[in-house]
């Protein structure tokens, strides 16, 4: 299968901007999001180098946020979701037969998802988990695993007798001895395959002090809105965990349960930023599961 990046161009077309001879690209589900946002903010910086002018890093954030939300709703999008729900599919299948087990959950925001906000590859100012071949927000395999890790460890949470380390694998530190070990889990990158209204939603916070200068003083107060991308409420993701049981012996019943329960249990208190705002909670339920030859 041709993955989604392959088939999406860059800058397909411009547009001037009102009250100036500044371009836009003109972003659609058909451009790739990564290449589109770096190459504008490029230009755009390139072009205030010239005019000796300032570039607005605040208002070309606002200005992407707005327009993502426009477009990543409607029917287009219902067809890039065709494509990650077959994508999904092809993973499921796989890891059920690499590794004997695996198991398929859907994970449902009820809540906004805010994950990734300092990604290196999109340069907005609060950024978003977005991925660059399906070109669709996406909860990074690497996010999944270390939401359920911490909360095994702090709740010391076994499944069948195995613990943080045997499922999660351990890894030696600089300078420390003992070698490193892979845990019986595995995880895969979440992609949604269904929205209510659309992918993306402007959210804001409102700092009122300058991070840099670690000085509160409430004389120099100045509000900034910072608007940024959002995964809005009623987007369902699906997300495969597979498991190597090889070397282990557990009762096929009493694993698949108590991993849902954990997992559910894990994600009950949000994933991603500003968790205590009540952001990030997912509904998890399992899809399905395989145990193949275990």
């Amino acid at each position: 299968m041709a993955l989604a990046g392959d088939r999406m161009g860059v800058g397909r077309g411009r547009r001037a901007c009102h009250g100036g001879s500044a371009m836009k690209l003109d972003l659609s589900v058909k451009v790739n999001v990564y290449s589109a946002i770096v190459r504008e903010f490029l230009e755009e910086v390139l072009r205030d180098v010239e005019r000796r002018a300032h570039t607005s890093f605040t208002l070309f954030s606002s200005s992407i946020t707005k327009r993502l939300s426009k477009i990543f709703k409607g029917q287009e999008v219902w067809n890039l979701l065709e494509f990650t729900k077959r994508w999904t599919d092809e993973v499921y299948d796989a890891a059920s037969r690499l590794f004997g087990v695996a198991f398929r959950f859907s994970m449902r925001t009820m809540t906004r998802l805010t994950i990734n906000t300092r990604d290196a590859y999109m340069p907005l100012e609060i950024g978003v988990a977005w991925h660059p071949y399906f070109n669709v927000p996406y909860i990074p395999a690497t996010a999944l695993k270390g939401a359920l890790r911490a909360y095994f460890r702090s709740c010391s949470v076994e499944v069948c007798g195995l613990g943080e380390e045997e499922l999660f694998g351990t890894w030696k530190r600089r300078g420390e001895e003992g070698g490193e070990r892979e845990g019986v889990l595995r995880f895969f990158d979440a992609l949604p395959v269904s929205c209510e209204k659309g992918l993306v939603e402007p959210d804001i916070v409102n700092p009122h002090y300058p991070e840099v200068e670690g000085v509160i003083d409430e004389a120099s107060v100045r509000p900034r809105p910072l608007v940024y991308p959002a995964v809005p409420r009623g987007v369902t993701f699906s997300a495969i965990i597979a498991a190597d049981l090889s070397e282990v012996k557990c009762d096929q019943g009493r694993f698949v349960a108590r991993l849902l329960k954990e997992v559910q249990e894990a994600l009950a208190g949000g994933l991603g930023a500003r968790t205590s705002l009540g952001y990030g909670i997912l509904e998890v339920k399992l899809d399905n599961f395989r145990w193949v030859g275990v």
